[in-house]
């Protein structure tokens, strides 16, 4: 069977001292036979390699699967140097004592001076802010004119006029008015 297998069997020598009595004498009484294949042996050696290919062709077909998925979200070559665009700014990049959760998280616009590579690019960052200048792509996100970043996680501006606090809302029963 370890032929069959493309294995090799060592088994324990007399002389051995790490081995037991017992294996020592079955080792002793099995007189192997190069002539003749079991036919048993066989079969479980067909079972086996039948079983070892399936594996296989599940984990390949398993990895396609996931290379695919995996290519679906990758987003490459977005920005080109001179585009301007949104930073998203993760906690990790700002120092403990300046991160606020309701302080505003996403930068911009800022310029894209140089792409290192399909899914990182240099921007330009205000002078304030110490940390790397180079984002993955995931954190970035195409600057339009003057609208807000999509899914934008910064505050909104200050409203334009009057303080907000000191506006008098009335109500009418049916009807609100500022």
């Amino acid at each position: 069977m370890w032929k069959l297998l493309g294995t090799s069997l060592d088994m324990s020598s007399t002389y051995h001292p790490q081995s037991d009595g017992q294996t020592e004498v079955a080792n002793r009484s099995l007189a192997p036979d190069n002539t003749r294949h079991h036919g048993e042996a066989i079969d479980f050696i067909n079972e086996l390699q039948s079983l070892h290919q399936q594996a296989k062709d599940n984990l390949e077909s398993s990895t396609v699967k996931y290379k695919r998925e995996a290519d679906r979200k990758h987003c490459e070559g977005l920005f080109v140097p001179g585009d301007l665009v949104w930073v998203y700014l993760t906690k990790e990049r700002l120092p403990l004592r300046e991160y606020n959760k309701l302080k505003s998280k996403k930068i911009g616009p800022v310029e894209v001076p140089q792409r290192i590579n399909p899914n990182a690019y240099r921007v330009k960052l205000p002078d304030h802010l110490k940390t790397s200048d180079v984002f993955n792509v995931k954190h970035l996100s195409r600057f339009h004119g003057d609208n807000p970043p999509p899914d934008s996680w910064t505050n909104p501006s200050p409203p334009e006029g009057p303080d907000v606090a000191s506006t008098v809302i009335s109500v009418d029963h049916n009807t609100m008015s500022v």
